[in-house]
């Protein structure tokens, strides 16, 4: 496989700023439902900036890539890579994307948790909010599959590609399956 390191980064940016632009999306229901106005009109400005710069870099992935080559735009990056290892590569990355987000929710929850449980002799009816258990849930399923996912990589891709019908035999020559018998 041959390509670019700016074609690369080009790829990389659209990703982020999908990202980026799906979480701000997703976050607006919760603003909207804001009882005080004046931090509303705020948050919508931002989420309005950080849309229009998601458009922008969505349209234009190419200045941020610049400057981060700086100049090597023509960098190429080659490799021994077939459809199969650059799933596994993404599969992997996914899954450490998922870990790394996993551990960023949980640990502020099991913090919050904690707080809670050392509360509880001052305030014996203190509980743990119902959002808090729902991060701490959503942090273990993200660890889980992360985890999952980067250990996994190899088996998923093996598994999408008997699914797609493209099942690759390694080690085995198109004439050892001569003397096979048909099944019935």
């Amino acid at each position: 496989m041959k390509t670019t390191l700016f074609a690369v980064l080009c790829i990389v940016i659209r990703l982020g700023v999908l990202l980026l632009a799906v979480q701000v999306l997703v976050a607006l229901p919760v603003l909207l439902g804001m009882p005080n106005r004046e931090f509303l009109a705020m948050e919508l400005g931002f989420a309005a900036l950080t849309l229009l710069l998601a458009a922008v870099l969505w349209v234009r992935p190419g200045w941020l890539a610049r400057c981060a080559v700086r100049g090597g735009d023509d960098l190429p990056l080659e490799g021994d890579f077939d459809a199969s290892g650059l799933q596994r590569v993404a599969f992997a990355t996914l899954g450490a994307w998922f870990l790394v987000e996993g551990l960023a929710y949980v640990v502020p929850s099991v913090v919050a948790a904690w707080e809670v449980h050392a509360s509880q002799q001052q305030y014996p009816g203190m509980q743990v909010p119902a959002g808090q258990w729902n991060n701490l849930i959503r942090a273990l399923v993200l660890l889980v599959a992360g985890a999952a996912l980067m250990l996994g990589s190899q088996g998923l891709t093996m598994l999408l590609q008997h699914l797609r019908g493209r099942v690759q035999t390694q080690g085995v020559s198109p004439d050892d399956d001569v003397d096979m018998t048909p099944r019935d």
